[in-house]
């Protein structure tokens, strides 16, 4: 007898039997997995999408009038709408996953005092999240490096943080662009920026607009801690009132001008201004009743940047706030909640769409989310 051939006659119609089952199931998870909305029609080489049927993709965080983070919500407590009309949302994920986070690090000469410190509460913040996390190390000053792809290496992260360096020169812009656009937009699954820095800018060739439009059209959440530019004033300051609490986001977008008497932001569409902030923004640090001077008027990219991506913006009065408000962050991205929809407006007619998320059963929470994105039109 021919066992060989009896092995190939048993095989084939449990072959057969498997693909049958196999196939609408892998049909099924491609159907419903979240996809990026990359802001143009480009094919991915990862993931090829077809335009009409990309998902919009919308990290979430609630939280309660205490801003205590509220868990445990389902798919049935969350409406999302796109342009003030309603939107089915095609997927839903309350999980803390493993994430892909780059830590951005300002090595300006303004750090030169404090760098040490800095980079010691860098450290401790990748230790304070999982081990399945991946971690990107990026530093800017007169250039933009990456110092260590992603890697889960705590090894790693650890010499990458303790080789950088204060120069002159801060590329702010680009910095955030790139790290964007260059390591981020092709990977899957849920990303965030923790961007560290006084949110100046003297030397990009990105400019603010390119910077934040590459977040807001990006799934990647953006949280800041914004330091004062002169650390030798504030190093050794000990507490005291906070002139820009934490618990009070700043939300805005647009497009940053420069002129002799300050900064504005002409508005994206849809997206009004800065909400419940004055204008022009005013650096909380730079009044000295003594001196009887004013406050100076300051760049509002890292409020920006932060409200448009759904993130948050910390203040550190001092080198010593930096590990709380980096645990603060750690703590946050364990709360996300991800929702997803396939706009019923077809992309391909273009435009800016705003974004809302609300919490139909606890209409008191607060929902934080990306504010919107573009649309590219295509023929």
């Amino acid at each position: 007898m021919n066992h060989t051939g009896m092995r190939r006659v048993v095989m084939k119609p449990f072959a057969v039997a498997m693909v049958m089952v196999l196939v609408p199931l892998l049909a099924l998870a491609q159907d419903s997995r979240p996809r990026r909305v990359t802001g143009d029609d480009s094919p991915q080489e990862a993931e090829p999408v077809a335009l009409e049927g990309a998902l919009v993709e919308i990290p979430t965080v609630v939280s309660d009038r205490s801003g205590r983070y509220i868990p445990g919500l389902t798919e049935l407590d969350f409406e999302v709408y796109e342009n003030g009309e309603r939107q089915d949302i095609a997927f839903f994920r309350d999980d803390r996953v493993p994430i892909h986070v780059a830590l951005v690090m300002d090595t300006s000469n303004s750090t030169r005092l404090s760098l040490a410190d800095i980079q010691d509460a860098a450290i401790e913040f990748t230790n304070l999240l999982l081990p399945g996390d991946r971690i990107l190390v990026v530093s800017f000053n007169d250039e933009v490096r990456v110092e260590q792809e992603f890697t889960s290496d705590r090894g790693q992260l650890v010499t990458a943080i303790r080789r950088t360096s204060p120069r002159k020169g801060t590329r702010l812009y680009d910095a955030v662009y790139e790290t964007v656009a260059q390591r981020m937009r092709g990977i899957d699954g849920r990303k965030a920026m923790v961007l560290l820095s006084d949110g100046q800018d003297n030397m990009s060739d990105r400019s603010f607009d390119e910077a934040v439009k590459v977040c807001s059209e990006s799934d990647v959440i953006v949280y800041g801690i914004r330091y004062p530019a002169k650390w030798q004033v504030l190093a050794g300051s000990a507490g005291g009132s906070n002139p820009n609490p934490n618990s009070s986001p700043a939300p805005g977008s647009g497009k940053l001008k420069k002129r002799k008497k300050g900064w504005r932001i002409p508005n994206i569409p849809g997206v009004p201004g800065i909400p419940g902030v004055g204008w022009p923004l005013q650096d909380p640090w730079n009044a000295n009743p003594q001196s009887g001077g004013g406050r100076k008027v300051i760049n509002p990219f890292m409020e920006t940047v932060t409200a448009n991506s759904g993130g948050q913006l910390f203040y550190a009065n001092a080198v010593s706030d930096i590990r709380g408000l980096f645990a603060q962050v750690a703590e946050e991205l364990r709360h996300v909640y991800v929702l997803a929809y396939s706009p019923s407006n077809p992309q391909s007619n273009g435009g800016y769409r705003s974004i809302q998320v609300k919490v139909v059963s606890n209409p008191d929470a607060t929902v934080r989310h990306r504010l919107g994105y573009q649309a590219t039109a295509t023929p």
